[in-house]
């Protein structure tokens, strides 16, 4: 077999990936140099429907619908660079097949049909039935490349442009390929010690990384909410638990309001994930009757947008939540931005806070600002 046919780079090795069908992760994690890069190859064809039960190493990504199937990816082969001749090898000879995700023809919300969702929500919250709602909403653009061969060089702008955020890029078969740059960790695990952050609340900045807005009562109490209810979540559940003062978190274009959290465990991890998994940051409070207002509300299902995601290992996992990220199809893309709506939300502010956490993306792919979607490409939608 001649060598020079083979991939031995992450970029050939992604795209060969996707060429075959071989599930992939690659991953960088904040303040880190780099990436890693991870397979499965000896799947023959089948992927892990379940969380990992972080007794091996590899890739978790759970859909934000806690009742829909949670995906594994071992890491039987991890890399921070070149593949070595095995991996080569054991790539070249995975077997899978599959079919390509076509891009949805519709489901975006436009102005009017978020306002409508977002009246209703209020309705909800006026009654007393609600206090807070995660309304969300996607873009979707047409890409130059009707393949997947630009995929890699998306993973390294978003790496590049923001050093201080979990970026990722991932491919499960029969379920898409995703990427993104998400600033908010959902739990890291290791040696019995959990940290988590309640990050809600947002404002865009300057360039010079100054607030162009004060922060207001609105995002103050959205921002409160999750913060009494992670607090809540690990007082019942873990020892020792500390919480940090609020500051305020930089992720890019924007910044959020932010209160970290420390704590000990004894038991496993699932039962701590089921009771965190989604906290009122993705979905809302009461979360029952929060996540049974989005199922009515939005017009597109989230899939793997306000789930969670990130490698794990034997007793430790670094989980993020899937957020400022995209779903990449064959010639187009489709991206997912929300926002908490309160009883002190105005509809013009959450409208434009949705644009500002779009521009994490747009930017990096050329585009300024939600408005000039339709100058990306003619055929943009």
């Amino acid at each position: 077999m001649c060598k020079k046919y083979l991939p031995v780079g992450m970029k050939e090795a992604v795209t060969h990936c996707l060429d075959s069908f071989v599930p992939f992760y690659l991953y960088r994690l904040p303040e880190r140099e780099g990436g890693r890069l991870g397979f499965g190859v000896s799947l023959s064809g089948r992927i892990e429907r379940k969380t990992a039960d972080f007794s091996v190493p590899g890739f978790v990504a759970v859909p934000f619908d806690s009742e829909e199937e949670a995906y594994f990816i071992p890491g039987e082969f991890e890399c921070g660079g070149d593949l070595t001749d095995k991996a080569v090898r054991d790539l070249k000879n995975a077997v899978f097949s599959g079919i390509r995700m076509p891009c949805p023809e519709s489901g975006d919300m436009d102005k009017e049909a978020y306002r409508t969702a977002f009246e209703e929500i209020m309705r909800r919250i006026d009654s007393g039935v609600l206090e807070k709602v995660v309304l969300s909403r996607t873009l979707t653009l047409k890409r130059d490349d009707s393949g997947f061969s630009d995929v890699f060089s998306y993973w390294e702008l978003l790496r590049k442009a923001y050093p201080h955020v979990f970026v990722f890029l991932y491919f499960i078969p029969g379920k898409g390929v995703w990427a993104g740059a998400s600033p908010e960790l959902l739990l890291d695990y290791a040696e019995g010690r959990v940290k988590t952050m309640a990050l809600a609340g947002t404002r865009p900045v300057s360039f010079e990384g100054e607030l162009l807005k004060p922060w207001t009562q609105k995002e103050i109490k959205e921002q409160g909410v999750v913060r009494d209810y992670i607090r809540g979540v690990l007082e019942t559940r873990c020892r020792s638990v500390e919480m940090s003062e609020t500051h305020t978190f930089m992720a890019g274009n924007i910044c959020h309001l932010c209160t970290d959290f420390t704590a000990l465990t004894g038991d496993g991890l699932e039962s701590l994930l089921k009771a965190l998994h989604p906290t009122p940051a993705l979905g809302g409070f009461p979360r029952e009757e929060a996540l049974a207002c989005i199922r009515e509300v939005e017009v597109h299902e989230r899939k793997f947008y306000g789930g969670y995601l990130g490698p794990v290992g034997k007793d430790v996992a670094r989980l993020y939540v899937n957020i400022r990220s995209m779903e990449l199809f064959p010639g187009a893309f489709r991206l997912y931005v929300g926002g908490g709506i309160n009883g002190d939300s105005i509809f013009e502010d959450e409208w434009e806070e949705t644009s500002d956490k779009a521009a994490t993306l747009l930017n990096v792919l050329g585009i300024h600002s939600v408005a000039d979607k339709a100058n990306f490409n003619d055929n943009a939608r």
